[in-house]
């Protein structure tokens, strides 16, 4: 009976230096080779799971020896780039150190599967289900996995990686080389550090490990807007900020106009070819979209999902989806291939750079918007859509709030509470407009009966960034 050990990455990323390579080299371990996945039973077990014999699992990692066969999801290949500082120059001076961080992208619900053809006794299997049950990350420490053992698993969509037959050291065509642990596993062999290797043993690759090829399609390697193609119907598009400085939390609105600005040169821009009212919320001559149509066009949202005082993520959401046809996947490849940001602001040129992350449904691309949740607060301040005569600020905003939610299907009534912050700092008119247009906005927290699911963007400019709510855990 085979053995089948199951991982997903919750936060969408999987890192791993490979073995022998420095991590500016932006080198990303796919999949997981066997001898990572070894150490990590292994690290598990001398951290967490000390009431375990050392005898049943050590054998545990002997019989777990066999290269397995992975089974792999879509995923696609990025990273970004931080400047720390070195203060440990001659001069005192301090020069920044550009680190990579280079990763692979999945959805936080994908699958990663290991398959070993052997079948373990049920004191091995014991033990295996205890420590994947506290394996906590694989790869750098911000690799948060969760691994479980399942006796079998569905794997339809995902591509088979499968060890080929003779060693090699170096990758050939259209495949891998992996570190596999050697039989018999020795405890000592499993704990060799990097600098003991290069300092006194002067290798490369630790004692107790080979090179096993692994045949991985090119299509499935290689991150590419081709991809876009069979994923269906999507509704969102997300990008990391790959530039060296991350914007200020206060410019969502100018960096969500961009992006739209991108996303419709690329598609024929407002002129001859416009393009399609998914994405521009206005029909083929320019008039607005019937009332009832509202809101079913995109929303470009700049948000700090990893950083609350930077803006490090972009999002497209379009709740009526890209049509699944061959001209909804020409305009999704489209918007798929921005990769930089350019405008004029404010009597500067501003550039930000951007990786793809990924592409889909949106409680599976951004899942951090999608809720349900009770409550929800404001990521970017709201600003009331209308003006009603002889009414305070504050009267606005609740009578623009419910009238928001009604023409968004939610019929609850929230309690509306305003909440501290410095919202009068963020941006809330667009880059063709000027700050005479400065709209008055305000945090809130909606507190709701019964749970609603996200994204929620309310008011004045919803479709930019601006009366955007998170739900709160």
């Amino acid at each position: 009976m085979p053995t089948f050990l199951r991982l997903r990455f919750p936060l969408g990323r999987y890192h791993a230096t490979p073995w022998g390579q420095n991590v500016n080299e932006g080198g990303v371990e796919w999949p997981p080779s066997p001898w990572r996945i070894t150490r990590a039973l292994y690290a598990t077990w001398r951290t967490r799971c000390r009431q375990l014999d050392p005898e049943t699992v050590v054998g545990l990692l002997d019989a777990l020896a066999e290269p397995p066969t992975y089974y792999l999801p879509a995923y696609a290949l990025g990273h970004t780039r931080h400047f720390v500082p070195n203060p440990g120059l001659s001069n005192g001076q301090i020069k920044p150190t550009k680190l990579i961080d280079a990763f692979v992208a999945v959805s936080p619900k994908a699958e990663v599967v290991a398959r070993w053809e052997v079948g373990l006794s049920d004191g091995h299997r014991e033990a295996l289900v205890a420590l994947a049950s506290q394996l906590t990350y694989l790869g750098r420490a911000e690799s948060i996995c969760d691994a479980e053992v399942v006796d079998d698993v569905d794997v339809t969509g995902l591509a088979p990686c499968a060890p080929l037959k003779q060693p090699a050291r170096e990758p050939v065509g259209g495949s891998v080389a992996l570190l596999a642990p050697q039989r018999p596993v020795v405890e000592a062999e499993l704990t060799v550090t990097t600098g003991y290797l290069r300092t006194v043993l002067r290798r490369v690759d630790p004692p107790g490990a080979e090179r096993v090829l692994y045949r991985v399609e090119r299509a499935s390697r290689e991150a590419s807007s081709q991809a876009v193609r069979h994923v269906g119907r999507m509704t969102a598009m997300r990008w990391s900020v790959a530039s060296a400085a991350l914007p200020n939390r206060f410019r969502a609105v100018a960096l969500a106009d961009a992006l739209r600005r991108a996303a419709l040169a690329r598609n024929g821009g407002p002129e001859k070819d416009p393009s399609p009212w998914y994405l521009t919320g206005k029909a083929d001559d320019g008039t607005k979209l019937a009332s009832e149509d509202q809101h079913q066009h995109a929303h470009w949202f700049g948000v700090g999902l990893h950083d609350e005082q930077r803006i490090d993520t972009l999002v497209l959401w379009v709740p009526h989806g890209i049509p699944d046809d061959d001209e909804g996947h020409r305009v999704a490849e489209r918007i798929a291939g921005i990769r930089h940001l350019r405008w004029y602001d404010e009597g500067n040129n501003q550039m930000v750079a951007l990786a793809l992350e990924g592409w889909g449904l949106l409680h599976e691309t951004v899942p951090e918007l999608a809720g349900p949740s009770l409550v929800w607060r404001s990521v970017t301040p709201f600003s009331p859509g209308r003006f009603y005569r002889r009414t305070t600020f504050d009267e606005r905003v609740e009578r623009s709030v419910l009238e928001e939610l009604r023409w968004r299907g939610i019929e609850q009534v929230p309690l509306i509470e305003r909440i501290p912050g410095p919202w009068l700092r963020y941006r809330t008119y667009r880059l063709a407009e000027t700050r005479d247009l400065h709209r008055r906005a305000a945090g809130l927290q909606l507190t709701f009966e019964e749970p609603i699911h996200g994204p929620l963007a309310l008011g004045a400019l919803s479709h930019f960034g601006l009366g955007l709510f998170m739900p709160v855990v």
